[in-house]
């Protein structure tokens, strides 16, 4: 069997399943996927010689473990008679490649359309182009040449989608195929889902009003209540706890696929479940504060973690960032809060697009930006940052702590950040 294995590079977890795959028997390759979300589709090669192949990261990318710009890849699901499952190692195995299956030198690029890691699937390459490069136009996702015709269904999982890479993936997807962006936590998951069409058509545009971020409903056998937000802990559950409809607080989830623990971490257990005397059950608080709208919806505001208390009210990452994003030359933002005084006072991070230069950053539209919406207008601090730092496991979750130290460093013990008049 041919066996493709989706990566946006060469982490620990590609390797893992590829040795899988060698034990097995199976022919395997990674292959790396930011072709597609960097908007180009590579003409494939059939996979050739024996071993593992690596796709070496595109230019300018970090890899798996670094903090470059790179997108994760989705988990994407094809046509296939079975489907096995997907399991993610947590430690790095330390038993060495055969030699067989050191890493070779395949040509970059190759895609294919492939569905879980586990079980017995196949993968196909792409069909052949005209020639070796296929791009596809800017702000378009191509034409119906360039789709991935045997896929039924995309999971984009991990970290968040922007509805920007969901237009351009699903323009390569067939007719009535969508991306599916499911909302969860390791101690509870799946929580909700949505799927592409709903976001394009109507929650994006929401999203970048500051309404939230739309992330579906329940789904089955879930529940979610929104309690006020604390940071104590919530011994014992009632339902007096929960909040009324449009109302931002945090996320409460009910039902099995919640943890009842954390293994040996007795401080963690009692800042994040609940108990319910009267069901015998567990409740998972996520950490998470966001929204039930009239349709049962759920709307994420953001981290409780990351929240900005001002004078003037509460400020939440997702209810904010998109506001500016919109900005032509904003690649992406991030809230962040510095404390003079015992006042919290909200920065704007914000990272430039690439292709931007310097005297392209008109710092007037972030202003103009902020000024449409009653709850960004005191926002008059801006920091540019050219890089944020991210995280290692998702290489897109900023690190909005290690930025508002340095923010705080910028501005100096005594600065305090401007806030418009």
């Amino acid at each position: 069997m041919k066996l493709a294995v989706l990566s946006g590079g060469t982490g620990w977890h590609v390797q893992d399943v590829l040795r899988a795959a060698a034990r097995l028997g199976h022919e395997a390759r990674a292959v790396d996927f930011r072709t597609v979300w960097a908007g180009i589709v590579l003409s494939p090669p059939p996979l050739a010689g024996e071993g593992l192949g690596f796709v070496p990261p595109s230019p300018g990318g970090r890899g798996v473990r670094g903090e470059g710009d790179c997108l994760p890849p989705p988990l994407v699901e094809g046509r296939s008679p079975r489907s096995g499952g997907r399991g993610d190692s947590q430690n790095e195995s330390k038993t060495p490649l055969p030699v067989a299956a050191q890493p070779t030198s395949p040509q970059r690029g190759e895609v294919f359309q492939t569905a879980s890691v586990g079980g017995d699937t196949a993968s196909e390459p792409l069909p052949q182009s005209p020639s070796p490069l296929t791009p596809l136009p800017p702000g378009e996702g191509g034409t119906r040449k360039d789709t991935l015709p045997t896929l039924r269904r995309v999971i984009s999982a991990g970290a968040p989608a922007t509805p920007a890479v969901l237009e351009r993936f699903t323009r390569l997807l067939p007719p009535g195929v969508q991306v599916f962006t499911p909302y969860g936590a390791t101690e509870a998951l799946p929580v909700s889902n949505i799927g592409s069409d709903e976001i394009l058509t109507e929650t994006r545009h929401l999203t970048d009003q500051g309404r939230g971020v739309c992330v579906g409903k329940p789904v089955h056998g879930v529940t979610v209540h929104v309690i006020p937000i604390s940071d104590e802990p919530i011994p014992t559950w009632d339902d007096s706890l929960q909040l009324p409809r449009n109302q931002v607080g945090e996320f409460v989830i009910r039902g099995p696929i919640v943890t009842k623990q954390y293994f040996h971490r007795d401080e963690a257990t009692k800042l994040a479940k609940i108990f319910d005397p009267a069901t015998g059950k567990t409740l998972h608080r996520m950490g998470d504060v966001g929204y039930l709208d009239d349709t049962g919806r759920l709307w994420f505001a953001g981290r409780k973690s990351h929240r900005v208390e001002t004078p003037h009210g509460t400020l939440f990452t997702d209810m904010v960032e998109p506001i500016f994003n919109t900005v032509p030359w904003v690649a992406r933002t991030a809230l962040v809060g510095v404390t003079r005084n015992g006042v919290a006072y909200p920065v704007l991070c914000v990272e430039p697009k690439s292709a931007v230069k310097s005297g392209e950053w008109e710092m007037d539209a972030l202003r103009a930006a902020g000024a449409r919406f009653d709850h960004t207008r005191r926002i008059g601090t801006f920091s540019i940052v050219m890089s944020f730092p991210v995280d290692v496991r998702h290489n897109s979750k900023i690190f909005r702590e290690k930025l508002a130290v340095s923010v705080s460093q910028w501005l100096g013990p005594n600065g305090i950040p401007e806030e418009p008049s």
